[in-house]
């Protein structure tokens, strides 16, 4: 019945005829005397044309008699099967009542916001079977109430969107804060936009914040705040939900579950110069050496000492290089260095403590060369900071916030634990992008939103990482004022993208599934530089220096102190 008057209770009109107005099944009856408003009408105009007709002492004031009112009464009562065009009335004289075979249900109904609202027939209600037939159709479904919401009939929504790339993008900002926007958020608004017949504009929020409490207000801060105070219809963007922003407003159906991050910038690439010796480790490189020179020593001793030796048999071809251990430890780094040997032990016990040289040479040249290339081509970098506790731990590198975030009212209304640390020691960023930016100046590491880190660490590998700890993991949706006539459509349709998948083909559009920039080891794959191999003409030009030097010592001992060469006891 809508667009008639249907009160809770009959008026008293209406109650002074029916004196069982008040139950259940009869409230209908105000609806009702419109009927009885057409038999009425219907009886006068058919008196009207009698020529005993009178209206001259038709009053009510004073009360008096009308004389052609029997007339017009007689009418009422012997009424039958009259169609006015609302429904077949007649006089029932049982129940001294007039009967109609059906309610007309007539509603508002208009196609867009700006066309004229025009009343229709929805429906038609019958009194004697008690069936409704519903007569109007909408977008494919019938309604009684014709202005039931199924859209927003092309009206211009106001969305308030924060800037998180890639889901909201902002292309152009004009000055009364309006924004052109890009991402996600663009394809989302245009997929319910279309499904839901509105258009939509998106304007930055005035104070640049996502929303949280304000100190002394009772209104939030932000996107949150203006959908609160009505200023805008729709917070469009990745909001997380929290309880204390659902206490003022309503989150739509989750558009993904997100986290937070740790946008830490990378540290400079370790230098290649020494990776030409970083096969072995310090420690391995040290037993090398020693162990050369105790190879040499042993050799020689069996050399010496061995009764089978070229040099003890006196046999002609016997050299004295058998018998001395500077030749041995020649000998035996030459052989370390694939460049061969000058001479041979004759004896087998020396010969036996070579060959196993040998051996242990071949293993240790095949592991440093199999790993050897991989040190000369790629750079490594040890990440330090994987966690909160390691943010905090160190004070090169500051927690920077966005001011107004989920994140910030979390760290800020903490009591203990890491949290509170990183509340003592953190900065604020007047907005999310601010935050990513002073990232790169190398100073201060961004935490939000870990999808937004995601988008710009793929896209800046040589300058920052992720940390590897997420956390205050959460949904983030759409917000709707409080109790919004809208909220369960846009629900629905969120639902009907999540069941098709578009959501998640929007979610793969945006951030790719490829590995991005962690935390722990980095490494960079190169070509062999100068730098790569400079350790090697370093140590090339120390040895070429200590043979200068050897040739010095080498012309004083023969020149200044006028000893011959082999008085040296290394000789």
């Amino acid at each position: 019945t809508t667009g008639i008057n249907v009160p809770g209770s009959c008026s008293a009109p209406v109650r002074d005829v029916f004196d069982s107005c008040d139950t259940d099944w009869i409230r209908t009856l105000d609806t009702r005397f419109v009927d009885a408003v057409e038999a009425l009408a219907k009886a006068l105009n058919d008196a009207v044309t009698e020529s005993t007709f009178n209206v001259s002492n038709a009053a009510c004031n004073p009360l008096q008699v009308w004389s052609s009112g029997p007339s017009v009464y007689s009418k009422l009562t012997s009424m039958s099967g009259y169609n006015s065009n609302r429904g077949v009335i007649s006089f029932n004289s049982t129940t001294g009542h007039f009967d109609s075979q059906g309610i007309e249900v007539v509603g508002s109904f208009n196609q867009k916001l700006s066309s004229p609202i025009q009343f229709i027939q929805s429906g038609m209600y019958n009194t004697q079977s008690g069936a409704l037939s519903v007569l109007f159709r909408e977008k494919g479904v019938s309604l009684v109430f014709p202005n039931t919401f199924l859209g927003f009939k092309n009206e211009t929504i106001r969305i308030c969107s924060t800037e998180i790339l890639p889901f909201t993008i902002y292309r152009q900002t004009f000055p009364n804060k309006t924004v052109i926007v890009g991402g996600m958020l663009k394809d989302v608004l245009d997929i319910l936009a279309a499904r839901l017949d509105f258009r939509y504009s998106v304007k930055v929020p005035d104070d640049g914040q996502w929303g949280g409490p304000q100190a002394g207000k009772s209104y939030f801060s932000g996107c949150v705040g203006e959908v609160q105070r009505g200023i805008v219809s729709i917070g469009g963007s990745t909001f997380t939900k929290t309880a204390i922003r659902d206490s003022v407003v309503d989150f739509s159906t989750p558009l993904f579950q997100e986290a937070n991050g740790i946008l830490v910038p990378r540290p400079p690439p370790e230098s290649k110069l020494w990776n030409v010796y970083a096969p072995f480790k310090y420690d391995v490189w040290i037993l090398v050496i020693i162990f050369i020179f105790v190879c040499a020593a042993v050799t020689w001793v069996l050399a010496y000492f061995s009764p089978f030796s070229a040099y003890n048999l006196r046999l002609e071809f016997a050299i004295a290089d058998e018998i001395w251990l500077q030749e041995y430890i020649w000998s035996i780094v030459g052989s370390f260095m694939q460049q061969g040997q000058d001479f041979y032990p004759f004896a087998m016990s020396p010969r036996a403590v070579l060959a196993f040289w040998w051996m242990f040479t071949v293993i240790i040249y095949g592991t440093y060369t199999g790993d050897l290339t991989a040190h000369l081509t790629i750079s490594f970098t040890d990440l330090p900071i994987k966690t909160l506790s390691d943010l905090v731990a160190q004070s090169a590198v500051k927690p920077l916030v966005p001011e107004g975030t989920n994140l910030d009212t979390l760290l800020s209304s903490s009591t203990g634990g890491v949290y509170r640390q990183v509340a003592d020691k953190m900065l604020m960023s007047d907005t999310l992008p601010g935050c990513i930016e002073q990232t790169f100046q190398g100073k201060e590491a961004c935490l939000t939103d870990y999808t937004a880190l995601l988008y710009v660490a793929r896209a800046n590998c040589s300058k920052v990482y992720i940390a590897d700890e997420i956390f205050n993991t959460a949904t983030v949706a759409f917000m709707y004022p409080e109790d919004a006539y809208f909220g369960a459509n846009i629900d629905f349709q969120f639902q009907k993208m999540h069941e098709t998948g578009i959501m998640q083909k929007l979610f793969n559009t945006y951030w790719s599934s490829d590995a991005v920039c962690s935390s722990g080891s980095s490494t960079e794959a190169d070509s062999i530089n100068l730098e790569g191999s400079g350790g090697c003409f370093i140590v090339a030009l120390a040895f070429y220096g200590l043979g200068l030097l050897t040739l010095l010592v080498e012309l004083l001992w023969t020149k200044a102190l006028k000893r011959h060469p082999l008085d040296c006891v290394v000789y």
